[in-house]
């Protein structure tokens, strides 16, 4: 990977620029591309220059990642720490900073406080001087963390523009709030900055003179953390298993007794295995027998699913394996999401199969045969180009607030109107602000097709794949943004929009099969062509496309917005940023 000073050089050939010119100043650089051309220019460049994908990661990533540390913060583009961390969802902007309110062993522990290649957010100048106000929920973590936490910073030397900008800034604000030092390995400090940053910063700095001492300084703090390990543990010949929080399990009963259920063999091992919890080790927790588990984690795949595939328990059984567990989901069979394709597909993947620990859960998931494809439609088949959805759009064409405008929405989702109450009430309002045919016209003339749409479209279709739409947007745009491809399509559900004779709206009419209606719509496309849920993949990106999965189907969530992206039991995959439908091939 290319030092900083040899991405200044590769940019500036990339863009005609030269360093000298701006007095070796790398930002005032970054800054003047970004003006004189743009900043899609300015963040190709630097793409070019860091090539990730001809990269791996090395072994002072494998040390990194081998460590428990509360968190771990980079300023780097590349992606070799999320490939090392195994990282599915690392926090790259603001928006991500919501993953940190999930149960703790859920929450991710990389964040990137600059941005990836694909949305490099801070990178000149002006930049790194609004960083704090650009992103303060970043700030406050770090801050956060900080406080709570000794910081090593690790691979920074004193001319590094990452350092000077934001890593000295910070430790100046967290002196007031720590009552130890921070530690810094850095590269080639002088005596006197050692001297220097100890007594102003009270950051202590270890001195890193060859490239090869990076690995062997975490080699030492492996074996010294292993070590100290292995001093602490409480563990003694004799001892009895203790459970969480110091309780003695139970001894397992097996008492069955009158209250009798089904336990879904599907959940129980996904949510065991998946947290690489090993049968024993639930045993001890929970106080229900090894084998026991084993036996209520097999499921009859030979029947069709129902209740018939699952195995007798106690219901004291399932609360102790809940507690153990603790799910995000009931494991009693009966339950609404009994049949999602993530618990099935991870049970058919991974039951007796052999497999790399390290290595992440979610890949390639599904390996049957895709027989249909149902797409939601903005965000999903049109580019995200518009901070508001197309009726937030609508509503402000004729002088409405976002507030007033999702206010009905409020109502809707809070059970207060029905959907086609929803429709008249709009109807009512839009026509009532004069509302027409030209407001229509030049909300919908600004949408735009996702690039490789037709492409995608045939490649289905030679595929022998369905392709369908179910949406909450209106028939005529979608037509419109179609075209032609439009042929490809088999069935359309979406809303629709009548003007009078005037050109004034007149009518709203709405269709039974968004929110919570997409999972019938796919269960019914599933009928008619004969096959499982699961053998049908569903492609959304927000709040309204959620229910999709109760459905059984897989469910590909890109471009997300307003959506839990990160809840796997409701979107199987993700595609952050996807800027092109071909995409979505490698998910059929």
């Amino acid at each position: 990977m290319p030092l900083w000073s040899e991405l200044a050089q590769l940019v500036a050939e990339k863009t005609g620029e030269s360093l000298s010119s701006y007095g070796g100043d790398l930002f005032d650089m970054f800054d003047s591309i970004a003006r004189k051309t743009n900043r899609a220019r300015l963040d190709d460049a630097v793409r070019a220059a860091i090539p990730e994908d001809n990269f791996d990661p090395g072994l002072v990533h494998q040390l990194i990642a081998s460590l428990p540390w509360a968190r771990v913060y980079t300023t780097n583009y590349d992606n070799l720490l999320i490939r090392a961390l195994g990282e599915k969802f690392p926090i790259i902007d603001e928006k991500d900073y919501e993953l940190l309110s999930l149960p703790l062993d859920r929450q991710p522990r990389l964040i990137h406080l600059h941005g990836t290649l694909a949305h490099m957010h801070t990178l000149g100048g002006r930049d790194y001087k609004r960083w704090s106000e650009k992103h303060p929920l970043a700030h406050n973590r770090l801050i956060s963390d900080g406080t709570e936490s000794t910081i090593l910073f690790l691979g920074y030397s004193n001319s590094d523009p990452h350092f000077r900008q934001l890593i000295l800034p910070m430790i100046e604000e967290l002196k007031a709030e720590r009552g130890q030092n921070n530690h810094s390995w850095m590269w080639r400090p002088s005596p006197d900055q050692i001297e220097l940053f100890n007594a102003r910063d009270h950051l202590e700095v270890h001195s890193i003179e060859k490239d090869a001492e990076w690995a062997a300084s975490l080699e030492i703090l492996k074996a010294a953390y292993l070590d100290l390990v292995g001093t602490l543990s409480p563990q003694k010949s004799g001892e009895a298993a203790q459970q969480p929080g110091g309780v003695a399990a139970p001894k397992n009963k097996h008492l069955l007794g009158d209250r009798t259920t089904k336990i879904n063999g599907y959940k129980l091992f996904y949510y065991r295995d998946n947290r690489s919890i090993s049968r024993e080790n639930l045993s001890r927790r929970s106080g229900v027998e090894a084998w026991r588990i084993a036996e209520l984690e097999k499921v009859n795949t030979e029947k069709n699913l129902g209740p018939e595939c699952f195995k007798v328990c106690s219901h004291e059984e399932i609360r102790s394996l809940e507690k153990a567990l603790r799910p995000e989901t009931s494991l009693e069979y009966g339950k609404s999401d009994d049949i999602l394709a993530y618990y099935i597909e991870y049970y058919k993947n991974n039951w007796r199969q052999p497999r790399a620990k390290s290595s992440p859960q979610q890949d390639s998931l599904f390996s049957g045969r895709t027989r249909s494809v149902v797409f939601d439609f903005g965000g999903t088949l049109t580019k995200p180009q518009f901070k508001e959805n197309t009726w937030e759009r609508i509503w402000k064409s004729v002088g409405f607030t976002l507030e007033e405008a999702n206010e009905l929405h409020h109502q809707f989702s809070a059970g207060k109107i029905t959907h086609r109450q929803w429709c008249d009430l709009t109807c009512e309002k839009l026509r009532g602000a004069g509302f027409c045919r030209q407001h229509f016209e030049a909300v919908s003339g600004n949408i735009n097709a996702m690039p490789g749409l037709r492409s995608t479209f045939e490649e289905l279709r030679s595929r022998g794949i369905a392709i369908h739409i179910v949406s909450g947007s209106l028939r005529t745009i979608i037509e419109n943004v179609l075209d032609d491809s439009s042929r490809y399509v088999d069935s359309i559900r979406s809303n629709e929009m009548y003007f009078d004779a005037n050109g004034l709206l007149s009518k709203v009419i709405g269709h039974a099969y968004d929110f919570e209606g997409k999972a019938r719509f796919i269960t019914m496309v599933a009928e008619g062509l004969g096959c499982h849920p699961i053998d049908i993949l569903f492609i959304g990106n927000s709040l309204n496309d959620e229910k999709a999965a109760t459905s059984g189907a897989r469910t590909l969530c890109v471009n997300p917005k307003h959506t839990h992206f990160y809840v796997e039991s409701m979107w199987n995959n993700v595609i952050r940023e996807m800027t092109d439908l071909r995409q979505i091939v490698q998910f059929l």
